[in-house]
């Protein structure tokens, strides 16, 4: 038989600012929402049934800030708490976290462009991303550890190209996802890029 379509009953409220002449917006939401008819898998078999409803209850940040001419900084925060709130199967969800569903999840990055003066185009760029640890199976006995990874650029803009180069995961940090499957995260990477306007 097809599954049938999960139904969700969502409140959410926030607040978007925008001060200092534009130098700092960004927004704050709130959230709860309940979903139902989630499908599992029946354990030992093939089958899936639709008896499991989850609530998750978190907090959104994003913000921008410009503080002075050519400095930009983006960063992004999200609080989440997503559980299991019924086990009609009685195999043990009652209460238990999402998997690949952590507490906090979070970026930052920076860039910095000359605006003027002979570096006037050439700038560079920090940050990171990262979250608190997760867990990769119901039952949530096998759990993920939390990470943050760094990177950084370097770029030259001028009016019709740009040349940048970034290299990500600066210290190799091992680390790994789950969604579904378990996957290793990006090693360090670094990568040019060349971009013409026409």
């Amino acid at each position: 038989n097809l599954l049938k379509p999960q139904y969700a009953n969502q409140l959410e409220g926030g607040l978007k600012f925008d001060v200092l002449q534009q130098r700092l917006t960004g927004t704050v939401s709130v959230y709860d929402i309940k979903v139902k008819n989630i499908a599992r898998q029946v354990p030992g078999t093939i089958y899936y049934v639709q008896d499991n409803t989850q609530r998750s209850r978190g907090v959104d940040i994003d913000i921008l800030a410009h503080p002075v001419a050519g400095l930009n900084i983006a960063l992004g925060y999200g609080y989440n708490d997503i559980r299991y709130t019924d086990d009609k199967g009685g195999v043990g969800f009652l209460g238990k976290r999402v998997e690949s569903a952590p507490y906090h999840a979070g970026n930052i990055w920076g860039t910095y462009q000359f605006t003027s003066g002979k570096l006037k185009g050439f700038g560079v760029g920090a940050g990171g991303n990262g979250q608190s640890s997760s867990y990769a199976n119901y039952q949530n006995t096998i759990k993920l550890d939390g990470f943050y990874v760094y990177g950084a650029s370097l770029f030259y803009n001028a009016l019709k190209f740009r040349i940048s180069a970034k290299i990500d995961n600066i210290a190799n940090r091992k680390y790994f996802t789950y969604n579904s499957w378990l996957f290793p995260g990006q090693p360090r990477m670094l990568a040019f890029n060349v971009t013409y306007r026409f």
